[in-house]
């Protein structure tokens, strides 16, 4: 179930995932460690917003880990899940006649998977830099941009944000462009 800052139910949620303690190192995955923000930097980003006096807003990404594209290199199946029924005569087009010899390649990351985490977070890295945001280098998880219009500041942990800047606009335009990742604004950060 998902709930909201209130605590009242939104939606019901399900997950198709992987089984990923029987994946194995350097076969199936080689890398699996994804950063998330540090406690004093999302207090900072807070109190910069108050200063500013525009209020951090909360982001999230639905579904985020399938956003990100499976890792260069490795070719990820699975077995068929159960309720997945084929005819003899689709069986026979796949070129096999039990249904225990099909498996699914995955074309993107998938919860449950070894290094979802970290394939999405290089994704919403990369997207970050790709809007001329530079990464903070006490913290690998907070972004900054600056130009003459004034400075937006964005801290992440897995797929919500956190971003305040010098104006709302600014802010504002922070969720447009990011909306090539289904960035859900929240609204404004209470407590």
């Amino acid at each position: 179930m998902k709930r909201n800052g209130a605590g009242e139910l939104q939606r019901y949620k399900e997950r198709f995932i992987a089984c990923g303690n029987e994946q194995e190192f350097g076969v199936d995955s080689l890398l699996t460690f994804a950063a998330v923000m540090e406690l004093p930097s999302g207090k900072v980003v807070l109190a910069v917003g108050r200063i500013w006096g525009v209020p951090a807003r909360h982001g999230d990404v639905p579904n985020a880990y399938v956003n990100a594209p499976t890792e260069e290199g490795f070719e990820i199946f699975l077995i068929m899940p159960d309720g997945m029924e084929f005819t003899a005569a689709e069986l026979a087009e796949l070129g096999v006649d039990d249904v225990s010899k099909l498996g699914l390649l995955l074309g993107q990351s998938l919860y449950g998977l070894k290094q979802a985490g970290r394939l999405w977070r290089n994704l919403l890295h990369n997207t970050l830099l790709g809007f001329g945001v530079s990464q903070c280098l006490t913290d690998s998880c907070v972004y900054v941009k600056t130009d003459e219009d004034g400075i937006t500041v964005v801290g992440t942990c897995v797929d919500d944000l956190l971003v305040t800047a010098t104006s709302e606009a600014r802010v504002n335009a922070f969720f447009a462009d990011m909306a090539v990742l289904e960035l859900q604004d929240l609204g404004r950060v209470e407590s």
